[in-house]
């Protein structure tokens, strides 16, 4: 998994993810395909519950599942030889609701600490106003990389 430059962390690593507005369940994982070194892999989400929390929050909790992917000529399908587990996620999701996300933000980022993520994506959030652009400046400045999509 060093396409997501994780490799000094022991596997499975626990993923946060906190969603906004735009973000599909599990942020894009479940379904994605990835290629390295000439070898595909296909991403996918298992056990994707929902957690109880006291907070406004919704949460949920599932696993990521790496199956490498290869063409069999003899067959003419794509089989999946070789699986690994890479992740638990936990997901939260703030609502669209720009005074929602910001209200609902830190106590995440709290959860998810307390819960011992590894590594925690965020999305970000349009700078239309100025609740959302204050909420985007402390995101920047929490962030250890910011990558714009």
């Amino acid at each position: 998994m060093d396409y997501l430059g994780l490799e000094p962390l022991k596997w499975p690593i626990k993923i946060g993810i906190v969603s906004t507005k735009y973000w599909r369940e599990c942020a894009g994982f479940h379904g994605a395909k990835v290629s390295q070194d000439n070898r595909s892999f296909l991403m996918s989400v298992t056990r994707y519950t929902k957690l109880e929390t006291d907070n406004s929050f919704a949460m949920y909790q599932g696993e990521l599942w790496q199956h490498e992917l290869y063409f069999n000529l003899n067959t003419g399908k794509d089989e999946y030889p070789m699986e690994s587990q890479l992740a638990d996620i936990i997901e939260i999701r703030l609502g669209k609701d720009t005074k929602d996300i910001a209200h609902g933000l830190f106590s995440a980022l709290r959860e998810l600490d307390k819960r011992g993520v590894d590594i925690i994506y965020v999305e970000g959030i349009e700078d239309e106003g100025d609740i959302a652009a204050a909420v985007m400046n402390r995101l920047r400045k929490a962030a250890s990389v910011i990558e714009k999509q």
